[in-house]
């Protein structure tokens, strides 16, 4: 009769595959499962943590993406030093935007640029710690904002209310997107 093996050892005989249909596993109480693929896929997927911006997940908080509906969107900035930049995009049933977005908040030179492929269907102000985004439509109209930088300096995002901007509009430097297409 042969030597008995360690668990390490039987482990490492066994050929390593990437086509597979069970896992083995442990269950709760200690017992050996074996666990369907697909199964194990959801049960993993479902401890992943989701990024949200006040939650860092698997990306950091300030990559994950905001949206707002029916309202202007508020980009509190942490510095007022700086060029950052986003992905936006605005859609609805009617129509749909995509903009590239380098917003400079320097107190000196406040502006920046901003491109966009299809409808310009928003505008887009700046001061030294905000940008907002004001879909030109005001109803039934998503905003999300995505940070294409880990340094883009978001402090938070937040819903503001229309009437809210306007009475501020008269103060802020305003970004014409450029329509690409």
């Amino acid at each position: 009769m042969g030597a008995i093996k360690t668990m390490k050892e039987v482990e490492s005989a066994l050929p390593q595959k990437k086509e597979i249909n069970y896992v083995r596993a442990l269950d709760k109480d200690g017992n050996p499962i074996l666990i369907n693929k697909d199964d194990l896929a959801q049960v993993v997927g479902e401890l992943l943590p989701i990024a949200t911006p006040s939650k860092s997940g698997l990306v950091d908080k300030e990559m994950a993406p905001s949206s707002v509906e029916n309202g202007v969107l508020k980009v509190n900035l942490i510095s007022e030093y700086g060029t950052p930049t986003f992905l936006i995009s605005i859609y609805s049933a009617a129509s749909i935007g995509i903009f590239l977005l380098a917003a400079q908040t320097y107190n000196q030179k406040l502006g920046g640029k901003c491109v966009c492929i299809g409808k310009n269907n928003l505008s887009i102000y700046v001061d030294t710690k905000n940008i907002y985004i004001e879909p030109h439509e005001h109803s039934n109209m998503n905003v999300c904002i995505i940070p294409l930088s880990d340094h883009s300096g978001v402090e938070s995002v937040e819903k503001m209310e229309f009437e809210d901007l306007d009475a501020i509009k008269d103060k802020l430097t305003k970004i014409v997107p450029i329509a690409l297409g």
